[in-house]
């Protein structure tokens, strides 16, 4: 039976770190990154639609059994809505955060992408943004909402946990 799981926080957190060691450790996981499957979509809500589609046709292709959606909830002023992410059939969220300085830090050391430089009191409110509208959409859709502190040890056996992914 397959699993899957969506890997929230802020941008620079660590999302597609952890979720590419898991993915990397267990051959059973598909690490699967939401903005690859719609990079060039101008309009947020098709871009929504056809982001479900491409994840659903991957699961439904792939002989992977535990699936780990790295995303967002929120993109600059805009929620994914609910009954969207009702469409993933979702197992699970769970909600990476760690200190504004680290994750600054993070940002300010990754060349791969173009960045707003912002201080740690504004990371620290989006974080906080973030995690609300995780919890309201984890009650919607009845599902467990797991958060990880990625400043703790640890972390990476606290998650596998969290999966109950086995190889």
């Amino acid at each position: 039976m397959n699993k899957t799981f969506l890997v929230v926080g802020i941008s620079g957190v660590g999302k597609s770190t952890l979720c590419h060691a898991i993915n990397v450790k267990f051959s059973v996981v598909e690490h699967i990154v939401a903005s690859r499957l719609i990079k060039g979509s101008k309009n947020f809500n098709e871009a929504q639609q056809l982001l479900v589609n491409r994840i659903n046709k991957l699961i439904k292709a792939s002989k992977k059994r535990v699936f780990l959606i790295d995303g967002h909830l929120l993109i600059g002023e805009n929620k994914v809505s609910i009954s969207v992410l009702k469409k993933l059939k979702l197992d699970g969220i769970v909600y990476l955060l760690d200190s504004p300085d680290a994750i600054r830090t993070r940002r300010l050391k990754d060349e791969t992408r173009e960045r707003v430089i912002e201080t740690a009191q504004d990371i620290e409110i989006s974080m906080l943004k973030e995690l609300e509208y995780s919890k309201l959409v984890s009650k919607k859709l009845s599902i467990p909402l797991s958060t990880l502190n990625l400043s703790k040890p640890n972390v990476m056996e606290e998650f596998i946990g969290l999966i109950k992914v086995e190889k």
